[in-house]
């Protein structure tokens, strides 16, 4: 898909330590994330090569600290990204999905 949201070519996830679930979107060049009820809580990135932006990125990873990694094979780059505050603070919610995939 091409809308918020949406998925186009997934290719990594990762789990935070509270459970929340990080897509890596190559043809989307972002990061879906959802709660541990798997509820869409927000997205971070978009196709750009400015510090936050990615270009077909391939690799995801997240630390300790929630630190997480986003790589790409173009210009040889991995930046060192956080949570943006509004999809932070959306991970603790409640809601019920009827089904335990992710669109």
């Amino acid at each position: 898909g091409s809308r918020t949201g949406e998925m186009t070519f997934p290719i990594r996830a990762v789990l935070t330590p509270d459970s929340s679930i990080l897509v890596l979107d190559k043809h989307r060049h972002n990061v879906l994330c959802f709660n541990r009820n798997y509820d869409f809580i927000g997205e971070f990135g978009g196709r750009g090569f400015n510090p936050g932006w990615f270009y077909h990125p391939t690799l995801l990873a997240i630390d300790a600290e929630e630190q997480i990694y986003v790589g790409q094979v173009f210009a040889n780059r991995i930046q060192i990204c956080h949570l943006p505050e509004e999809i932070s603070s959306r991970r603790d919610t409640t809601t019920t999905n009827s089904s335990s995939e992710i669109n």
